[in-house]
This record gives structure tokens, C-alpha cells and sequence, in this order.
């Protein structure tokens, strides 16, 4: 009823009227949208709307899944204020932003645009100044003032992951002086919510071994990466009790928003599990991923859309995860461990966070000694030059694997696709289409089974496998190989 003035003279304009419950995410990228008053479809777009409690307020700002069409969000406390307004409106054309009490006006506003001539110049150097190069106790000292301190990785640094538990211990001893070690927190994007069980367990010692908690929180299905890049922090945390907190979301979601474009096909049960305040209009977040999605081999210019929704979400469900613990929780600290393009200062978690709750926010970026692109520091507060360290090579078979799902006949299994020249796998009889069963007698139905059963072997040793190989069951040896230090020999050089 607040908007029914509106409704009528839109209607006799030749707008078409539709309700929010029969427009489809997918439809968004068409054309121009009002949004009459707020609606899950526009918490998607441009997050928590800064509706006036009393008066008319319409906002007016670029579509961001098609950059030439507009949104124009309109919001009433009354159908009176929606009725003093309406006339008003064609005498502020050029403003994208008004606010009316009782029919007058109380604020109008441009939004800068792009205009002008573009003239291509060479870009100015850019240099670090020497006298604010600070130690790490002067950094810790002033991170140590903020309620959450992101420390943004690239995912296969190990140098990065040594810089995010020397920041966790630093922050611990300092708060263990002031009476509070139990108010660290950390949260991590390689845990998505649903793996909080699987977290709240092994921190509190209801789960006992490692590898219950792998399996359990299905760390090699979400995440992936070498899990010991991560394992002195989860540790140090379960030593200490200092609780993780999962931030992410479920990767299926971001991989369907992603391959279909929008969200019509999320299940309303999946789409509980992401934030539905989602600003996908912050200044500098479209630009900044247009670059990364031309970086993807299986990128389609179509598709742009799905992508910019899909990093939303992810960004915006992380925030949520992180607000959410700290609004329970207000006298903690919270450490976050994300991506670098996770943490950026203008665009990425931290102003998304600021929507939800408040509190001082400090950002480390670390980097192994080379500033390229947006990762030379100017979205952190601290640009952490870290040492290039490596683990230690991890033993391999030396195989190609195809997961297949578990059926009514069967459960799931791991079969050969290809065996690799580098490793010894051939040479020890294993074939394509082997299936294994097990791995020095521990069970394997995943992938993820497999990289568990191997996470501590190293080059040189010998592992047992328990195949299948048509219906005849096999015990093969194999030793374990360098495959990295392989794939550098030259050729002809002999494998040992």
C-alpha cells in the first residue's frame, strides 16, 4: 500500500509491473529494474539498503550485471510520503540520489560518473618509502588495536602461512599479558560453514586424530590444497583452544552461480547458506574482477554476470560468517586467513564486514618480495615481505584418478585414468582401470580418502595398495616419487 501512488502512475507510463517473487535472477541482466521498496533481489545487488525511516528516498545507480541499464530503488514509510513525492520527481532529473519529508526536499546528490576523454598515458612508477618500512613488533603493536586483522595468502606460499601463525601467536601472547588469551579467534575461507562441526570438534577434543578431522570436515572436497600448508595453525589453534571459525560457503554454489549465470538454479536450501545482502556495486569490485574473470581459461564474456554474482557471494557470505560470530561475541579478535583478493580494503571483506559491525579493521598482505598488479599493498595497511620458504616434497604415486560417485549397487570408488611416466607406478604393475581399494590398509573411496592415507609419506618409501583390477583383487608395492623434481630432469636423465 506504501507504494500504490507509484504503482498507478507507473502503470499508466507503460511500465510493466512485476512481482519480486516472479522475477528471476537470470532476468536481472535484461534491462532497467525499480525496485519498489527492498526485496531479496536487490539485497543481492547492493546489499543492506539505507532506507529512510520516515519520508520518500529514490536512489538511482548503474545495473552491475549490465553496465548500460539502471536500477533505481525507491523506499517509503508511507503511501502519504510516496503521494507528496511523486510530483516532485521530474523537477530533479539530473540528481541519482533523493530524499523528501512530507513532499520537500532534504537531500539531493550526483554520484560521480565517468566522463570525459580517455587519453592512453603511461602510468606513473610507484615506489615504497623507506622510513615507514616497519619491524614487525611496531606492526604488531598497532594491529593489536583492531577487533579483526586479515592476513591475505597466496594460497601455495608457504612463506604466507608462516606469516599467518607468527601474526596468530604474537596476538595470543600479547592478549595472554592482558588476561584475555581466550579472546583470539580465527576465521578461514578454506572452511566452508558446513565443516563447523568437523572444527568445533578437533579444537575442543572430541575428535581426537587428524584424520578423523580431515574426513570429517571433508578438507580435500572444499579446499583442496596441500593441507600441511595449514597444519601448524590448525594445530597451534587445537593446542591452544583458540576457536576457527568456517566463513565460506559450499564451492557448488559459487561453481553453479558461476556456469549458469545466475542464481535461479540454487536450491532454497543452498540459498540459505549464502548472505542475501550482497553489494555487488562497491566502487572498484566490478573492474578489479573483470581482470581476474579474463584470466580464466573457461572464461565467456556472456557469463560475466555469473561471475560477478558468484565472487559476491563468496565475499559477502565470509563477511556475514565473520560479523555474525563477532556481534555474539563482541570482546573477541579475530584473525582472518583468506585469499588476498579477499581482503582488499576498498572492495573485498573489509567494508562488507564494516556493514554488519563495527570495530577497527587492519589488513596484511603478505608477498614473497615481488609488487605486481593490485597486490602491491595499496588495499592493505601493511605489505608483509615474507622469505621464500618451501615444504618439503610430498611423495606421489604417480597416477591420473577419476572419483565415481557411489550408486545403489556400489559405493564410491577411485579409479586409474593414466599412469604417469614420472612417478613408478608402471613400474610396480599398476595399469588404467585399476581401482584402489586401500592404502597400507587404510580404506579409499575418495580422493580426498587417498591424499589422507599419504598426507605424511615421503619420496623413497613404499606404499601398499589394495586393488581391484576387473574382478580380481591385487596387493601392489609402490614406492613414492618426487614428481615436481621429476617433471625438471631433462630427458634421458635417469628417475631413481
Amino acid at each position: 500500500p506504501f507504494y500504490l501512488p507509484l504503482i498507478t502512475e507507473f502503470e499508466r507510463w507503460g511500465c510493466r509491473l512485476i512481482k519480486a517473487k516472479e522475477l528471476k535472477n537470470s532476468e536481472l541482466s535484461q534491462g532497467s529494474f525499480l525496485f519498489l521498496g527492498s526485496s531479496s533481489h536487490s539485497r543481492a545487488l547492493f546489499g543492506a539498503s539505507e532506507d529512510p525511516k520516515t519520508g520518500f528516498s529514490l536512489d538511482v545507480r548503474k545495473n552491475p550485471l549490465n553496465q548500460e541499464q539502471i536500477m533505481v530503488l525507491v523506499s517509503a514509510s508511507s503511501a502519504q510520503e510516496s503521494r507528496s513525492a511523486l510530483p516532485k520527481l521530474r523537477h530533479y532529473g539530473k540528481y541519482s540520489r533523493l530524499l523528501f519529508q512530507d513532499g520537500r526536499i532534504q537531500e539531493k546528490q550526483i554520484a560521480p560518473a565517468d566522463n570525459g576523454i580517455r587519453l592512453p598515458l603511461l602510468k606513473p612508477a610507484v615506489g615504497l618509502p623507506v622510513p615507514q618500512v616497519q619491524d614487525f613488533p611496531a606492526i604488531l603493536e598497532d594491529i593489536s588495536q583492531s577487533k579483526i586483522i586479515y592476513v591475505g595468502e597466496t594460497h601455495t606460499d608457504y612463506g604466507a602461512h608462516i606469516l599467518q601463525l607468527q601474526v596468530i601467536q604474537a596476538l595470543r601472547e600479547q592478549l595472554k599479558q592482558e588476561g584475555k588469551s581466550e579472546d583470539l579467534v580465527i576465521g578461514m575461507e578454506m572452511f566452508p560453514r558446513s565443516s563447523q562441526h568437523a572444527l568445533d570438534g578437533y579444537i575442543n577434543g572430541t575428535i581426537s586424530t587428524e584424520q578423523d578431522f580431515l574426513h570429517l570436515s571433508g578438507y580435500y572436497e572444499v579446499w583442496g590444497y596441500d593441507y600441511r600448508m595449514y597444519r601448524d595453525i590448525i594445530n597451534y589453534a587445537k593446542a591452544h583452544r583458540i576457536p576457527i571459525i568456517a566463513l565460506n560457503l559450499n564451492k557448488e554454489i559459487v561453481s553453479k552461480v558461476f556456469k549458469t549465470g545466475s542464481t535461479d538454479e540454487l536450491t532454497p536450501e543452498q540459498l540459505t547458506g549464502v548472505a542475501s545482502h550482497r553489494a555487488l556495486d562497491l566502487a572498484g569490485y566490478r573492474q578489479r574482477l573483470e581482470q581476474v574473470h579474463a584470466m580464466h581459461k573457461e572464461k565467456d564474456e556472456k557469463n560475466f554476470g555469473g561471475f560477478l554474482q558468484a565472487q559476491a557471494m563468496w565475499d559477502e557470505t565470509m563477511a556475514e560468517s565473520a560479523a555474525d560470530y563477532l556481534q555474539v561475541y563482541p570482546e573477541k579478535k579475530m584473525v582472518v586467513l583468506a585469499g588476498t583478493g579477499h581482503v582488499y580494503k576498498d572492495s573485498a571483506m573489509p567494508p562488507r564486514v564494516a556493514r554488519r559491525v563495527d570495530g577497527r579493521q587492519s589488513v596484511l598482505i603478505a608477498n614473497n618480495g615481488q609488487v605486481t598488479g593490485t597486490e602491491k599493498g595499496w588495499q592493505a595497511d601493511y605489505l608483509m615481505f615474507t622469505e621464500d620458504v618451501e615444504l618439503p616434497p610430498a611423495g606421489k604415486i604417480g597416477v591420473i584418478l577419476k572419483e565415481e560417485e557411489k550408486t545403489e549397487n556400489r559405493p564410491s570408488r577411485v579409479e586409474i585414468l593414466d599412469i604417469s611416466s614420472l612417478g613408478k607406478a608402471g613400474e610396480a604393475g599398476l595399469q588404467k582401470g585399476d581401482v584402489i581399494l586401500a592404502v597400507d590398509n587404510a580404506q579409499v573411496a575418495t580422493i580426498g580418502d587417498l591424499k589422507i592415507a599419504l598426507l605424511d609419506k615421503k619420496p623413497g618409501e613404499t606404499v601398499l595398495l589394495n586393488i581391484v583390477r576387473k574382478d580380481t583383487m591385487l596387493d601392489i608395492k609402490v614406492e613414492l616419487s618426487d614428481m615436481e623434481k621429476a617433471a625438471m630432469m631433462p630427458p634421458g636423465h635417469p628417475k631413481k
